[in-house]
């Protein structure tokens, strides 16, 4: 599935994401989700190859000065790259759950403050 001289590389157009092995990504829309560890395999949009490891790990918005160990096969590399979650999103997740926490912190510090707003809520 790694072969670069793969006859498929040539026939797949831009965009068509429809196969269940070989995924030509299209130029402006989004990717396919990465899911290397399944014999899938994320073509270039026009080049008649597959997405390099870097190429893969820039869909996944890890910075370029993140290196994956030389020491691991390549389809371990795009193995631990499908499994990943895009930084991106992960950053981005984990603002919102401490904006959560912060605000739910921020409201049981004022219902500690006003002892009496809590009493009349319970009685009622």
């Amino acid at each position: 599935y790694f072969n670069p001289h793969s006859v498929k590389f040539g026939t797949i157009k831009e965009g068509d994401v429809s196969g269940k092995s070989f995924k030509r990504l299209h130029r402006f829309r989004y990717s396919p989700t990465a899911w290397y560890g399944h014999n899938e395999v994320h073509l270039h949009p026009w080049k008649k190859r597959r997405l390099s490891v870097r190429e893969a790990l820039r869909l996944q918005t890890v910075p370029d000065d993140y290196v994956i160990s030389e020491g691991i096969s390549l389809s371990a590399k795009f193995k631990v790259i499908g499994n990943g979650v895009p930084c991106k999103l992960a950053h981005s997740l984990a603002e919102s759950i401490l904006k959560f926490i912060n605000s739910s912190r921020s409201k049981h510090q004022k219902a500690k403050q006003a002892p009496g707003a809590i009493k009349s809520r319970q009685s009622a």
